[in-house]
């Protein structure tokens, strides 16, 4: 499970820097848009996410400007095995 959490952090990671690029320089024709508006969409979700867990993180201590970032850019592979290591 660790290598499949590691493995799609990595891909968001890429995901984001593609976006960043995508920004600065447009990639042009249909996969400007396209990478556009994944990434509006995933900041949206991510940013959702963020609000529904937030109980949850407050009450294990993880609330800090890095850990909003973290969940705006990986989500749920950033906090969930914050609160599974934190409940066993």
């Amino acid at each position: 499970m660790k290598m499949f959490n590691k493995m799609n952090k990595l891909g968001l990671y890429v995901f984001w820097i593609m976006f960043l690029v995508n920004l600065f320089m447009p990639f042009g024709g249909d996969i400007e848009s396209i990478v556009l508006f994944i990434g509006v969409g995933l900041l949206v979700v991510h940013f959702i996410e963020f609000l529904v867990v937030f109980k949850k993180l407050k009450e294990i201590d993880r609330t800090s400007p890095m850990d909003f970032m973290m969940v705006m850019l990986v989500g749920l592979f950033h906090w969930l095995p914050l609160i599974k290591k934190r409940g066993e």
